[in-house]
């Protein structure tokens, strides 16, 4: 085999070129020959699940059919991320004559995103259980989430426990689904308790 020349092209924040001569090569119609390039992966921002490699072959004297192949390497994105409870309530007085309370729960979501990925994060509320509303979540809440279906599989109810899950039987709760992608995000929720229904 002769030699292989490679020349980088103009490239963009998303494409790379590499043009390869490979000179004076006698093939038959049987012959076979491999060779193989290597590239490092760069710090770039890049957000999508695949990053495409597409090979194509031809000859200068124009013979036959030129060779196209495409191939899909699957990305992961490896960031941090962490998420913060603020100024949280941990008790409630249910023997208030009061007939609701107003409860405010904040939480604020921080990372290092250097590639741009979507951060999906779920967020499950319970507003019942065993048929008693103990929660009605308030207009304006998680403005920037979606409301979504039940991800969980319900497990059956644990007797004597005092703690309800949203997988467990007998409990009914909200499912909501937020999309981050900036470093720093707050996620508000402002709901209200019947404390009749919790005496």
């Amino acid at each position: 085999l002769g030699d292989i020349k490679c020349t980088d092209q103009t490239t963009t924040s998303s494409l790379s070129f590499l043009n390869c001569d490979i000179s004076h090569p006698v093939f038959k119609r049987t012959t076979a020959a491999a060779f193989s390039i290597s590239w490092d992966l760069g710090m770039a921002s890049f957000k999508e699940e695949f990053a495409i490699v597409s090979i194509n072959v031809s000859n200068k004297n124009g013979v036959g059919d030129a060779i196209h192949a495409t191939k899909s390497i699957p990305v992961r994105h490896g960031l941090n991320v962490f998420l913060k409870a603020e100024n949280q309530i941990t008790k409630v007085d249910i023997r208030s004559d009061d007939v609701d309370e107003t409860v405010k729960f904040n939480f604020q979501v921080t990372m290092d995103n250097p590639y741009n990925a979507s951060v999906k994060l779920i967020i499950s509320i319970p507003v019942k259980i065993q048929d008693q509303q103990i929660l009605n979540l308030q207009k304006g809440s998680l403005k920037h989430c979606r409301k979504i279906q039940n991800p969980l599989k319900q497990q059956p109810a644990q007797e004597g426990k005092d703690q309800w899950d949203c997988d467990m039987e007998g409990s009914e709760c909200l499912y909501f689904e937020c999309t981050l992608t900036g470093a720093k995000q707050d996620i508000n929720l402002t709901a209200k308790l019947p404390l009749s229904n919790l005496k």
